[in-house]
């Protein structure tokens, strides 16, 4: 898991989740699904970001062109939601 690999290297990571029952013809059982598959919530300085750029599974900064866009309020506003989350973050995919 790609979070696991940026703790791991000392990054704050935010996968925010959301639990859905699944059903199966024997069973049902409760799961957790990203909220957002495919990105994840991670603080880094963007003048660092190599380390977090090569690590394997991460595909890019989210942004504008070449320019990324932080995303602080909506960040925060999850974790409101969520109530486990950094304050300031940058969204990447």
């Amino acid at each position: 898991m790609i979070a696991a690999q940026l703790e791991g290297q000392g990054f704050e990571c935010f996968l925010p989740k959301y639990k859905s029952v699944r059903e199966w013809s024997d069973r049902k059982k409760e799961v957790e699904q990203p909220l957002f598959p495919g990105y994840l919530f991670c603080r880094f300085d963007y003048t660092q970001r190599r380390p977090v750029v090569v690590t394997p599974g991460v595909l890019q900064v989210v942004g504008c062109g070449r320019t990324p866009t932080p995303i602080e309020t909506c960040a925060d506003a999850l974790a409101a939601v969520t109530n486990n989350a950094p304050n300031n973050a940058m969204y990447f995919r």
